[in-house]
């Protein structure tokens, strides 16, 4: 009777019948990763946050400005990507993404306006 009972307490009260393992959901009613990249970069609230900046010193029509901003961008990347290697306890894998997706979509603005404004130049008046 002591064998049954050693037995029947290691096999099912040790954590086998008292915590069943929990059910997976399907596939179809899992939740999505949140998404990330230029379809989710909003300029006016993610820009100032990343540099420091006020929103009113984030000009988006001026050539300089848009230098400017992407030099702060690629600054702070670099510093984020220091922390990462270091091993830095303050490192933000989330900000680094931010700072990567915010660099990419404003590099593209800037060249976006190099380029129209070098249009504009070379047409005859």
């Amino acid at each position: 009777m002591v064998d049954a009972q050693r037995f029947y307490a290691t096999h099912f009260l040790n954590g086998a019948a008292r915590h069943p393992r929990p059910q997976r959901r399907p596939a179809s009613t899992r939740t999505a990763a949140p998404k990330s990249g230029a379809g989710t970069y909003r300029r006016d609230s993610d820009l100032p946050r990343l540099i420091h900046r006020l929103p009113q010193e984030l000009g988006k029509d001026d050539m300089e400005r848009a230098r400017s901003i992407v030099a702060h961008l690629k600054c702070a990347l670099r510093a984020e990507r220091r922390k990462g290697r270091a091993g830095h306890w303050s490192y933000d894998l989330n900000r680094h993404i931010a700072l990567k997706t915010a660099l990419d979509v404003e590099s593209g603005d800037l060249a976006r306006l190099s380029q129209a404004r070098s249009l504009t130049s070379k047409t005859p008046a």
